[in-house]
């Protein structure tokens, strides 16, 4: 899934072949097919396994109720994930601005990300926000931007300010 991720981030997930995948990562196609259907499912799998990563650690006890610390947990882990595999997730983020990717994982993406929105629309609710569903869009949003950001020009992002300012702000 790394050497996919490489070879879809640099030059794209349609100018892509499962062969070349499968070459660099010094594996047969059939043994590539034996895990994933289709170059389809590789990408899904690729782009749903980041997205996993960082739902574990959104509401992590899964009651579907997001409390104030856990919001707090969440802004803390999320960068921690971030910084562990930067590299991997400059490629992640890239792959997700590559043309034809998006069309293809729109709506599964939609799918995946429906009881996230809805627990953070209730958390925003709960905290007596106007327009609930607009806060947890501009959530998603920054944390978007500042991770973009952040995985840039790691040395130079002021990560430790923007989090407490995200925690004040946003919350």
């Amino acid at each position: 899934m790394t050497v996919a991720l490489e070879e879809f981030a640099e030059f794209g997930y349609h100018a892509t072949s499962v062969h070349t995948i499968a070459k660099k990562a010094d594996v047969s196609k059939g043994l590539l097919y034996n895990y994933f259907e289709s170059k389809e499912d590789l990408l899904k799998e690729i782009i749903f396994g980041g997205l996993k990563t960082l739902s574990d650690i959104f509401d992590p006890n899964k009651d579907g109720i997001l409390t104030e610390d856990e919001f707090d947990f969440f802004i803390d882990k999320v960068f921690d994930v971030l910084k562990e595999n930067i590299g991997i997730w400059r490629l992640y983020f890239s792959l997700l601005m590559k043309s034809g990717v998006k069309e293809i994982i729109k709506e599964p993406m939609y799918q995946y990300m429906e009881p996230f929105m809805k627990t953070l629309n209730d958390y925003y609710k709960k905290q007596g926000k106007k327009n609930p569903e607009i806060w947890s869009v501009f959530f998603g949003s920054v944390l978007d931007g500042i991770s973009v950001n952040f995985i840039s020009e790691p040395e130079l992002y002021p990560l430790e300010k923007i989090k407490k300012l995200i925690i004040n702000v946003l919350k």
